[in-house]
């Protein structure tokens, strides 16, 4: 039978085995992580690197330049044919500024004896030149005032084929135009939206461009361009 002094020993390495094994959980429990901590921190590193990867994904999309859409060049445009009926646009300074009007003009060809009858009063062109002519038909389809007069904004040329020059009633010399003739065109007429335009528009021009294969028309607006009727 144990004495007072064993008993009480006894009884102190009870509870001193007990306050370590109590320490050791305490410790185990803030060493380890749970399973919830353990889930929570692989989420957590997870969706960082998630972000880190849009990140760099918006950073390269970012850095690489856009390239501007290229647009296509438009065609070269050709003379207009002669004979085919085509809108023009308006586009120098004036009255009809942007008005859209459908022109057809036919190719030059010799009226000299034509004038010469029209009128006694007209004067014969000099060696080397004819009186050519070419018939004009413009419809006023579009304007922003009303009634027009298309005369303002261009005049008429012929553009010789073989001398390469460009003529119109004042160009070769001593020569004003064709005189009276029958017919005539009168680019100062008005009209309404829908009315016509017609007649005979005459140049002196030398013979040789007369049929020539380069031989062509020309409005020549204010603005110095031009819209040119040709061979089909």
């Amino acid at each position: 039978m144990l004495g007072p002094k064993s008993s009480v020993c006894r009884e102190l390495r009870v509870r001193t085995f007990a306050a370590l094994i109590l320490a050791a959980l305490v410790v185990a429990s803030c060493v380890a992580p749970t399973a919830v901590e353990e889930d929570e921190a692989v989420e957590s590193a997870s969706t960082s690197s998630q972000d880190e990867s849009g990140q760099s994904a918006q950073s390269a999309t970012a850095a690489e330049p856009t390239e501007p859409a290229v647009a296509e060049a438009a065609a070269p445009v050709g003379d207009l044919a002669f004979d085919a009926l085509v809108p023009v646009v308006f586009s120098s300074f004036g009255d009809a500024d942007g008005s859209v009007w459908n022109v057809r003009v036919s190719a030059p060809r010799d009226v000299t004896a034509a004038v010469l009858g029209a009128n006694q009063f007209n004067d014969a062109p000099p060696d080397g030149v004819v009186f050519a002519g070419f018939d004009v038909e413009m419809t006023l389809v579009e304007a922003g005032k009303e009634p027009l007069s298309p005369g303002f904004n261009f005049s008429w040329e012929i553009l010789g084929g073989a001398s390469a020059a460009v003529y119109d009633l004042t160009t070769i010399p001593d020569v004003l135009g064709c005189g009276v003739t029958d017919g005539e065109f009168n680019d100062y007429a008005e009209v309404f939206v829908g009315g016509s335009l017609a007649g005979l528009v005459c140049v002196p021009l030398p013979v040789e461009d007369l049929g020539a294969p380069g031989t062509r028309v020309a409005m020549n607006f204010s603005g110095g361009e031009r819209t040119i009727f040709g061979q089909s």
